[in-house]
This record gives structure tokens, sequence and C-alpha cells, in this order.
């Protein structure tokens, strides 16, 4: 059976912008639109001066953070280069030297047109250097 049959909505992949270096990624939901996260996917490339500890926040249309999600159990190694993935029934792994990374959302995290996703990062500086934020959601 389908994810349109399924969940009631058809699949759908957003990717942000490529944010420059010391800078969050951040996705906007559509106005008028409902989405259900699926997961959300991120690299982040750390330099040799930061320590960088990668949250999923949601804000809302007001610019007011209603949660944040942590990436990891710690934070990232300087030099060090990782994904992290947030989706349902994940295990939390703990960052520091790991190149991949994985954290727990909630199966019911859903957004509102207006609504931001993005990474709020502890010990974010110059040298932390994100790729673009991937959002696979159903849109309802």
């Amino acid at each position: 059976m389908s994810a349109n049959l399924i969940m009631g909505g058809k699949p759908h992949i957003a990717v942000s912008a490529d944010p420059a270096a010391g800078a969050e990624a951040s996705i906007t939901v559509p106005e008028g639109a409902t989405w259900l996260v699926v997961s959300a996917t991120i690299v982040c490339a750390q330099g040799a001066t930061q320590t960088p500890w990668p949250y999923l926040a949601v804000e809302d249309a007001d610019g007011t953070q209603l949660v944040a999600f942590p990436g990891a159990s710690d934070d990232m190694d300087a030099s060090v280069t990782s994904s992290f993935t947030w989706a349902p029934g994940l295990p939390t792994t703990a960052a520091a030297a790991l190149t991949v990374n994985t954290a727990p959302i909630p199966p019911t995290l859903l957004l509102k047109g207006g609504m931001k996703v993005e990474t709020a990062t502890d010990g974010i500086g110059a040298n932390t250097n994100y790729g673009p934020l991937t959002l696979w959601v159903i849109a309802l």
C-alpha cells in the first residue's frame, strides 16, 4: 500500500538552500500546507576550532521556538564531518568523532504553513559549515 493511501497525503521532499559557513539551515512550510515530518537529514563539516552540537528546531509563524531535538547526545569533535538524521524510533548516537549520527523525533510532528524547521546549534562558529537541510514529509 502506498504512503499516499496510508497517510492520506502525498510524500514530498523539501530541501533548504545551502547556508554559508557559520549559518543555520532552515525550511519554511508553505502557507496553507500541513506537513507530517517523516525524517530530517543534514551534513555538518566542522573545522579545527568549534565543537558544535546540532539540534533540529521548530518555530511557529511568529518565530517562537516551540521545540528542539538534539542530533546526538553530545557535541561534535573539531575537524569532523558528520551527517545527522532525525526520524521516529531512531536511537540517539553520541556525536564526538562519529561521522553518522541519528536521533528520534515524535511520530506525529505536524507542521502548519508558516512554521519553520531549522538547525539550532550550540557552539556554532565561523568554521561550522552545514550543507542543505533535507526534510522527507507527508503533505496532508
